[in-house]
Parts: structure tokens; C-alpha cells; sequence
């Protein structure tokens, strides 16, 4: 902890700089407080997960502020997306991640990309086409083919979908502060829980420099697929 409060202005300058920081060897964050107290250090002030009121991560220490994204081996083929999604809403500049317990069996990797550079070599056309149709992320989906399997006119289909909208909907708006959107999806057979469409291009909440907007993680399609070897969930 002294060297980090020592070299803080530093560690913070490059991190600004390069946008992470990968500490290897230090024995301090092996823990949920020593990882308070490390963060604490540099400094990072901890902050509440705004989806804290739906559980979607574990809270593993409330004192220290800090959550727990992969506990199950259920989720051992789930692509945990630390992603830079839901800026028009809410952010938090910093982020701190800790492996408390390294994978068995496998697995176990943490990715980082440059924003700034996937940015720069996207192809001139490529960002136009992703501008012109954004992005909605799809943050959960609930199967609804038990609905469109049942022999009912399409007109009552259509009014069990409007009210199971409905009912969603409301519920996502007493619980999640993040203006989200619910809609099924274009089988009909999954309703889904949308961020706001967005462009291609973010900007960090501190710096304000362009970066490539990432939200790839567990609810994307193309990693559902894969997980089920082929079989397809309902796409955004």
C-alpha cells in the first residue's frame, strides 16, 4: 500500500493514458477488503452497482463495495462483458477487477481491448453501417414460445404479448434506473429487456476521448448460439 500512495499521481496519469492497469504479484487484493484497501490507495471511491436492486451481481461485501461476477459453475461458459454501455444514464470513470479464486478446469481469461484503437482501424465503412443501424443491448430475455405455441387467434397472441409488455415494462421501471425498453424479439418467441439504441462511438465519461462502443457479454446472440452449440436464442 505504500508504494501505490507513494506513486499514486503516477498510476493515475497512466491509467488515463492507457485506459487499464494490470498489477501482477501484489498481495493485498487477494481479499474483498484488501481490495477496498488497495483500490482506496490510488484512489478509486467505491460506488453502488445501479443494478444492485435486481441482483444481477452478487453484492460479496457491502463494507468494502464490492461484487462478485462469476460464482457458479453454471456460468462457467458465460462470457462475463465488463462492458462501457449505459453512458447516457449512468457510469462510473474506474473499475477494479480481482480473480480471488483462478479457474479449475479451464476458462479463467480476462480480455482487454483499446477502444480507442479498434476505433482507429475500424474500416471507414463499417462504423457508417453500424452508425446508421445502432445498437440496442439486449440486458436479459425471458422464452415466450410456450405463448406462440399455444392454439390461439392472432389477435389474442397479440394481446397477451401487449400485456406481457406491459407488465414488464412496469416492473423494470419501479426497479432499474436505466431507461430500458422491453420487445420481443422477431420470432416472437423471446421477450426481450433493451438498453437505448446507441452509436458505434462512446466517449469516456472523464476524459471525453472517442472510443468503440463495447457491450458484447452473456445476453449477446452470437455468444448464446455459441454456448449452445448452434442452437439459436432470439436475436435484437
Amino acid at each position: 500500500r505504500e508504494w501505490l500512495e507513494r506513486n499514486r499521481e503516477w498510476l493515475m496519469d497512466e491509467l488515463g493514458e492507457h485506459g487499464a492497469l494490470h498489477f501482477k504479484g501484489f498481495r493485498l487484493p487477494a481479499t474483498s477488503a484488501g481490495l477496498r484497501d488497495f483500490c482506496s490507495a490510488l484512489p478509486l471511491v467505491p460506488c453502488a452497482d445501479p443494478l444492485a436492486s435486481v441482483g444481477v451481481r452478487s453484492l460479496l461485501s457491502a463494507p468494502d463495495g464490492v461484487y462478485e461476477a462469476v460464482n457458479a459453475e453454471s456460468l462457467s461458459k458465460t462470457f462475463i462483458g465488463l462492458h462501457n454501455d449505459v453512458t447516457y444514464k449512468l457510469a462510473a470513470p474506474f473499475a477494479a477487477f480481482a480473480c480471488f479464486q483462478p479457474a479449475e478446469l479451464g476458462g479463467g481469461d480476462f480480455l482487454l481491448a483499446d477502444g480507442r484503437a479498434v476505433l482507429a482501424t475500424l474500416p471507414a465503412g463499417v462504423l457508417a453501417t453500424l452508425r446508421e443501424r445502432l445498437l440496442s443491448v439486449r440486458v436479459a430475455s425471458i422464452p415466450f414460445g410456450w405463448l406462440a405455441d399455444l392454439p390461439l387467434p392472432p389477435s389474442l397472441l397479440a394481446a397477451l404479448r401487449g400485456a406481457a409488455l406491459s407488465v414488464v415494462g412496469a416492473i423494470l421501471s419501479a426497479k432499474v434506473p436505466l431507461d430500458l425498453a422491453v420487445a420481443f424479439s422477431a420470432d416472437e418467441r423471446t421477450l426481450q429487456i433493451l438498453e437505448q439504441p446507441k452509436a458505434p462511438v462512446n466517449r469516456h465519461p472523464a476524459s471525453g476521448a472517442p472510443t468503440f462502443f463495447s457491450s458484447l457479454h452473456s445476453q449477446s446472440a452470437h455468444l448464446q448460439r455459441r454456448r449452445a452449440g448452434g442452437g439459436a436464442a432470439g436475436g435484437t
